[in-house]
């Protein structure tokens, strides 16, 4: 029994151990996607380090946390980020520790917020 008990604190002290901290990204953006179902990603080379796009939000539907009301309002942002050939930053709170790391498409983390 203890060593049940001993072997389950171990596996609760192990998976605790990894936490979500906020890290930014800024730079240029060089395309907006946004595909028929609604979803947007962005693709940036200074951002995210290659041409991969990753999903920030979806029009139609709430994604990974982030409604569909807030996503308007980041695409409106990065549209005028991209005409006006400026930047963005990005912030994430997950358990990575840089823009690089996000995985791509739809699989990536949802942004804690973009200005």
């Amino acid at each position: 029994m203890l060593k049940c008990i001993g072997v389950l604190l171990l596996a609760v002290t192990a998976t605790s151990n990894v936490q979500a901290a906020a890290y930014t990204c800024t730079g240029a953006v060089d395309l907006v996607d946004q595909a028929y179902e609604g979803s947007v990603l962005i693709d940036s080379v200074a951002l995210y380090g290659n041409e991969a796009g990753r999903q920030i939000c979806n029009l139609n539907t709430t994604w990974n946390g982030v409604t569909p009301a807030v996503c308007q309002g980041w695409l409106a942002r990065l549209l005028v980020a991209v005409a006006q050939r400026g930047s963005v930053t990005v912030q994430y709170n997950d358990t990575l520790s840089a823009c690089s790391q996000q995985a791509t498409f739809g699989s990536a983390s949802n942004p804690w917020a973009i200005w």
